[in-house]
C-alpha cells in the first residue's frame, strides 16, 4: 500500500522534510524577485522624475511662448512668471539627485504643483481653449487637475527619502 503526503508518494521522512524545504525556497527565492523588482521599479521612476521635471524647467526656456497663454491674466508679468517656474522646476530636479536634499527638492514639486492649479483653474473656466492655437477638450482639462496633478503630487512624495 502506497501513502501519499499532499498528492506526492510518502515512502520515508525524508521526502516530507524535502518537499517543505523546497516549497520554502521556492516561496523565499519568489519574495526576493518581488523585492528586487519592486526596487528596480522605484530606482527608474526616481529617474524618470527627475528628467520630467528636468525637461519641464528647460521647455519653459526653449518653447517660451507656449507657456504664456496658460498663465492666467490676473498674474502680472507672465514672462517672469514662466521664468520662476522653469527655474523652481530645473532646481527641484537637481536636489533630487543629492540624497541630503532629495526630501527639500520633491517638497518643492509638491508646492510647484500647488502652485500650478490657478492655472489649471483657468484653463477649465476657459473650456480648453488658452488660444486660437492652443485647445484641448473640457474634460482633458478637468483631468490635468483632478486627478492628474494630485498623481504628480503622490509620485513626487513617493520619492521624498
Amino acid at each position: 500500500m502506497m501513502l501519499y503526503f499532499n498528492g506526492f508518494p510518502f515512502n520515508n521522512i525524508s521526502a516530507e522534510v524535502n518537499y517543505k524545504i523546497n516549497t520554502q525556497f521556492s516561496c523565499t527565492q519568489f519574495i526576493k524577485r518581488i523585492t528586487t523588482f519592486t526596487k528596480m521599479i522605484k530606482k527608474i521612476s526616481f529617474v524618470l522624475l527627475i528628467i520630467l521635471y528636468a525637461a519641464a524647467g528647460i521647455n519653459h526656456f526653449v518653447h517660451k511662448g507656449f507657456y504664456y497663454p496658460l498663465i492666467p491674466p490676473y498674474f502680472l508679468n507672465p514672462k517672469l512668471i514662466n521664468i520662476i517656474a522653469g527655474v523652481v522646476e530645473v532646481v527641484a530636479a537637481v536636489l533630487l539627485i543629492f540624497p541630503a536634499s532629495r526630501k527639500f527638492g520633491a517638497y518643492l514639486i509638491i508646492a510647484i504643483l500647488f502652485a500650478y492649479i490657478p492655472a489649471h483653474i483657468y484653463m477649465i473656466q476657459m473650456h480648453g481653449c488658452m488660444s486660437q492655437a492652443m485647445c484641448i477638450p473640457a474634460w482633458a482639462a478637468w483631468v490635468r487637475l483632478f486627478p492628474f496633478q494630485f498623481v504628480l503630487m503622490w509620485w513626487a512624495w513617493g520619492h521624498r527619502k
